[in-house]
């Protein structure tokens, strides 16, 4: 099955991205006064619902996202101003590897007192609007979809 992946790296078909990228960089934030704090929070709070509801599903921390179509990539590209990213086609190496469908709209930064009834909501699986795909696959470049 191919899938969709926005990243802001100029890449060669075949090219090979691995997972984790994204916990990487959030274990990188050290709490300078000038570094925005609310995505380590956040992610804080999503894996702690995570792993004490939803231990099966993979951790954010540990994944690729990936989109199902061209048109959602185009979609999160534009509401989350990723004006950097590039749109790849992309094949999972392993599709034994956990993977799970989410709703990438129900990861935001709301309110203290809602976040983590959010989380609950995200990993449950239901209602998916603006579908994502977490997998602890790596996968290769298809081909460049929008420069």
């Amino acid at each position: 099955m191919e899938y969709f992946l926005l990243c802001s790296y100029l890449l060669a078909q075949g090219s090979i991205i691995e997972p984790g990228n994204w916990g990487r960089t959030l274990r990188l934030y050290s709490g300078d006064k000038n570094m925005n704090m609310s995505n380590p929070y956040k992610e804080q709070i999503y894996e702690k619902v995570r792993q004490d509801n939803f231990p099966d599903k993979p951790s954010r921390l540990e994944c690729l996202f990936l989109c199902e179509t061209i048109e959602e990539s185009k979609l999160f590209k534009e509401r989350n101003n990723r004006i950097f990213d590039l749109i790849y086609k992309v094949r999972l190496n392993d599709e034994s590897k956990a993977t799970f469908r989410a709703d990438w709209e129900k990861v935001k930064f709301v309110d203290i007192d809602s976040i983590e009834s959010i989380a609950h909501e995200y990993w449950s699986g239901v209602n998916i609007s603006r579908p994502e795909i977490l997998t602890l696959s790596s996968v290769e470049i298809i081909d460049l979809i929008n420069s």
